[in-house]
């Protein structure tokens, strides 16, 4: 049964998903959603999601939200299938969630900040908040110190192995890196340049990178 995937393919949490999906050989359908009009907040999708967010997949009769939730289901219900991104002991597992958590909590939050800020608001026209951007940036600079630090003990994250921490980083450092010309944060540090090298390279990631533009 075809998945399907409520969203906008150029944003975050919608690639989150789409990268999941190609990584397990899911097929899937994309529904765009076009948050510039704001379909994401009419009455329709609120059934769907009640935030108004994207993404939100519908499997048969089981529909699911937050793009997070939706890839640790599928890296789950297809652990059998494709690479495994859950880990396979209860302390790899247990890794890969706190490695999921950091993305959530000290990346995602300054990521996103930083992309409404220089990109997102002046291609609707709006001017930015280039302080509070800067602002962010420092901070962002600091977590991925601590990355480059994890890095120096590991090739990924939670590990030897390419992971959902992994993975849920891609989109929100791919837009840094094209969308803000932000790619410093990366080159800057030896052991995250590394890293990015081997995850962007994957070929779900460059599939989803040609379906995209």
């Amino acid at each position: 049964m075809v998945v399907k995937v409520y969203g906008a393919p150029r944003a975050a949490c919608p690639q989150r998903v789409l990268a999941c999906l190609l990584e397990k050989g899911i097929e899937f359908e994309l529904v765009h959603v076009d948050l510039d009009r704001g379909d994401q907040k009419k009455p329709e999708f609120l059934l769907k999601q009640p935030f108004g967010q994207v993404p939100v997949v519908e499997d048969g009769d089981f529909r699911l939200f937050e793009s997070r939730a939706i890839i640790r289901y599928y890296a789950t219900k297809y652990a059998d299938r494709g690479p495994d991104l859950l880990g396979k002991t209860l302390e790899e597992r247990a890794l890969v969630e706190q490695w999921l958590e950091v993305e959530a909590h000290n990346f995602n939050d300054l990521c996103f900040t930083m992309m409404l800020q220089l990109v997102i608001l002046p291609r609707m026209g709006k001017p930015g908040n280039l302080a509070l951007a800067h602002s962010c940036e420092k901070d962002l600079e600091k977590v991925l110190d601590v990355y480059e630090n994890r890095l120096s003990e590991s090739t990924y994250l939670a590990g030897e192995t390419f992971t959902l921490a992994d993975l849920s980083h891609l989109p929100g450092l791919g837009h840094l890196i094209e969308d803000a010309n932000m790619g410093h944060l990366v080159t800057d540090r030896k052991n995250v340049s590394a890293w990015w090298d081997k995850i962007s390279s994957r070929p779900a990631w460059k599939k989803l990178n040609d379906l995209v533009h």
